[in-house]
């Protein structure tokens, strides 16, 4: 179960929990991580063939033994958003204003500061995933444009073309 133990530290970077008093502890980051991996998988191809199991805690085959860093790192931006979005669904139930006089509470802006960065770590997952899905899973490989259309040898682009 060496997959945690890169899964694990990613997550608590991304909802920056790095304190010395942490606010999830291991288990409970384990158990969004593997809901997270389940999620990838139906999100997303890989070339790799993997299977979570959540009640046994375990993904198979083990992603870092391969190594799988897209499948590592979009599983950890994908629990991020899940957690993200579950504070701010919270924070969002406590965002209230209170007048007295003068005086003036207000627990909303908390939850709109949530909300942007809920939006903000699913748009950073969204593009993962779809820089992921573009390349197919490699660095490097060209992706063709709007201006060119390659068909049978022939550009569209080339003053020939008929």
């Amino acid at each position: 179960m060496a997959w945690n133990n890169v899964v694990i530290p990613m997550i608590r970077n991304l909802v920056n929990d790095v304190d010395v008093v942490q606010l999830y502890t291991d288990a409970r980051l384990t158990d969004l991580a593997l809901v997270a991996a389940q999620f990838v998988l139906g999100e997303v191809t890989f070339s790799q063939t993997y299977t979570v199991n959540i009640v046994a805690l375990s993904i198979s085959p083990d992603p870092t033994i391969l190594p799988d860093n897209n499948y590592m790192n979009l599983t950890a931006l994908k629990a991020a958003v899940l957690l993200i979005n579950a504070e701010a669904r919270t924070y969002s139930r406590m965002a209230i204003t209170i007048k007295d006089g003068a005086s003036t509470i207000d627990a909303s802006k908390g939850a709109a500061a949530l909300e942007i960065r809920a939006k903000h770590m699913n748009d950073m997952y969204e593009t993962a995933k779809i820089r992921y899905m573009l390349n197919d899973g490699n660095a490097g490989k060209a992706v063709l444009t709007p201006y060119t259309n390659i068909q049978y040898g022939y550009s569209t682009n080339d003053a020939y073309f008929t």
